[in-house]
């Protein structure tokens, strides 16, 4: 059976949009040592629990124009930039390396977005190791 032209890309898209928002979730409670399972997602400013229709990857961000549904305080531009940059590596790893088995392998490293990120957020490693995480995460291997 032949998928439709496209059907591959759109899916990895949304894959790592999914990632990405899921690794948004790790670089904000990580440092604080939160669970990232309970409780659900918030708003940081007023603390009021998000509906899932506000927990779309990027699609949330544009129809909210990046404030809060409940008190309207802004929301950082981290989280939209986090989940498109994971889906760009997504999507060009699978330009690139196409339906091998090494994909997966690759892009299981793109954790190491939230390590980059969390390093620069807390504070808690050296500057050259954040850049360190970043360059790895954009190797390629063969």
């Amino acid at each position: 059976m032949q998928l439709p032209p496209g059907f591959a890309e759109i899916v990895i898209a949304i894959g790592g949009l999914c990632v990405g928002s899921f690794l948004n979730v790790c670089i904000h409670r990580l440092p604080a040592r939160d669970s990232i399972v309970f409780p659900a997602s918030r708003c940081p400013g007023c603390l009021h629990l998000l509906a899932w229709s506000d927990n779309i990857p990027l699609a949330s961000y544009i129809a909210l124009r990046g404030r809060c549904r409940y008190c309207r305080v802004p929301i950082s531009v981290r989280y939209p930039i986090i989940e498109a940059v994971t889906c760009a590596i997504f999507v060009l790893h699978w330009y690139v390396f196409g339906a091998t088995p090494l994909l997966a392998v690759r892009l299981v490293f793109s954790p190491s977005i939230s390590s980059t990120r969390s390093c620069r957020t807390s504070s808690r490693f050296p500057e050259s190791w954040s850049v360190f995480c970043a360059a790895s995460s954009c190797l390629r291997g063969r």
